[in-house]
């Protein structure tokens, strides 16, 4: 089974509105953006305290990103969610057949759990990026369900509980959403899907543009895309009329422009910043640091040592708390700069001026 199945149960929120994006991404090579190696690091990091492990800050994923205390304070509402179903007989990061879809599907949901005597199935799927993500008909999340409910026996379920966790952004739903349904309930949303993969892998396949389209490998050369978004740049151009009968429909009009045109920045963005890492000019553009957040530079012990010195408890089990955490607490600034150090955390693009870009 290869790493990435073309018909991807992550990908399906793409592929079921817009069959045309699964031929669209195939020719195209996967890169690791930024984000997404702070995204596998997070995966990486709750699937080790998911097993128990502690003192997760200053360790370093697989892919190299350091974990911090912010990540780890970010996840361990995930992990205990996790803990409070059950501690036992967790199926963390396992892949899955996804057969009744389509021979071609497979997944890897971040955790599943069966409960026998309830006859209730838990799935959770962690999301560490910031652009808001639901949880009902979840195409990614109901993917997972059906190919664990195949792998168990759809006789022997009952209920499934698919919970979505997100703890970056807030949501009115709190960021562990669920959604509960009947495993029988799912079988629509498979006969959708298995249609809409059949048609994703034939010469009938279409292009559609929306907000699926954010996270699309392949939204830089879509054609539908850039036909999208240079109508949407046309549009903002119309004239705002008075009319109170036209604001709602020019409002639907301008968001939608709006969207689409802040999805295909964001795309160039990320694909100029790529280009000039890796050592090409990308004219008008540079890149530039942005500073992180303080970390400490001294053990554990040193730290609690420097708050005895000044009467104030810098631990909080089971580390230090942050060094912008001890300057609110009455540590002078001076003195924590000594024991800390501000790493860049990510880079940004920035404007050239025009004498730069001509000279």
């Amino acid at each position: 089974m290869s790493e990435h199945s073309i018909i991807s149960a992550s990908g399906a929120g793409r592929w079921v509105s817009c069959t045309g994006s699964v031929e669209m991404c195939r020719p195209i090579p996967e890169v690791i953006s930024q984000s997404a190696a702070e995204g596998h690091a997070a995966h990486w990091a709750a699937t080790e305290m998911i097993y128990g492990k502690d003192n997760m800050v200053g360790r370093k994923a697989p892919n190299g990103h350091i974990i911090d205390d912010e990540m780890v304070q970010h996840i361990t509402p995930y992990v205990e969610d996790i803990h409070s179903v059950s501690r036992t007989h967790l199926m963390v990061e396992k892949t899955v057949p996804i057969t009744r879809v389509n021979e071609a599907a497979f997944g890897t949901p971040d955790c599943w759990y069966f409960d026998i005597p309830n006859a209730t199935l838990y799935i959770w799927d962690l999301k560490y990026g910031w652009g808001l993500v639901e949880v009902y008909e979840n195409w990614q999340l109901i993917m997972y369900a059906i190919g664990v409910i195949d792998y168990i026996g759809e006789e022997h379920i009952d209920k499934v509980v698919m919970l979505l966790a997100q703890p970056r952004p807030p949501h009115k739903d709190g960021r562990i959403r669920e959604w509960v349904i009947k495993a029988t309930d799912l079988r629509p949303y498979g006969n959708i899907l298995a249609a809409k993969a059949i048609e994703a892998l034939s010469d009938n396949s279409t292009l559609s543009t929306g907000p699926w389209c954010r996270n699309c490998e392949a939204l830089l050369v879509c054609p539908a895309n850039r036909s999208a978004t240079l109508n949407a740049i046309d549009i903002t151009g119309l004239p705002v009329t008075p009319e109170k009968s036209d604001i709602g429909y020019e409002l639907e009009l301008l968001t939608r422009a709006k969207d689409l045109i802040n999805q295909r920045h964001e795309a160039c963005e990320t694909r100029a910043i790529e280009l000039i890492k890796q050592g090409s000019q990308v004219s008008g553009w540079s890149i530039e640091p942005i500073p992180g957040r303080l970390q400490w530079t001294k053990t554990t012990a040193e730290v609690s040592i420097l708050g005895s010195v000044y009467g104030i408890d810098l631990i909080q089990e089971p580390a230090a708390i942050t060094p912008s955490q001890a300057i609110t607490k009455g540590i002078p600034e001076p003195v924590i700069t000594g024991y800390s150090e501000r790493k860049p955390s990510s880079i940004k693009l920035t404007k050239d001026d025009f004498r730069r870009v001509f000279k």
